[in-house]
């Protein structure tokens, strides 16, 4: 699988370039993140649609800070299809490709920033 692309380009500019409080706020999407991917996994394997949409919905926004928008445009469908009992069929493989693109994007985080 290929790295997915993120920019921290808007994410400098919103945070006023603070390094310190950037790297705050990258270690908390770092920390946070992986305990809600579990959730999310867990609720598939519990066929809970509606908590799966849902975490994916909080994951967005994070996504979103840091630029990743070929993840966001996942969440959102995952986030519409789990709430609305949509296609849930493919859900488990969105998750699961969801999940690894995701914590790539954290283990190149981690290095870019050296976490």
């Amino acid at each position: 699988m290929e790295k997915p692309v993120y920019s921290l380009d808007n994410f400098k500019e919103m945070m006023g370039d603070d390094a310190d409080e950037m790297v705050v706020m990258v270690r908390m999407f770092i920390d946070l993140t992986p305990t809600l991917l579990s959730e999310m996994q867990e609720a598939v394997e519990m066929q809970q649609w509606r908590k799966t949409g849902d975490l994916a919905h909080k994951i967005k926004s994070s996504l979103r800070l840091f630029g990743m928008s070929s993840l966001v445009d996942i969440a959102v469908e995952i986030e519409h299809d789990g709430r609305k009992n949509n296609n849930v069929e493919k859900l488990a493989q969105k998750v699961t490709y969801f999940s690894a693109q995701v914590n790539l994007a954290i283990q190149s985080l981690k290095t870019e920033l050296n976490l």
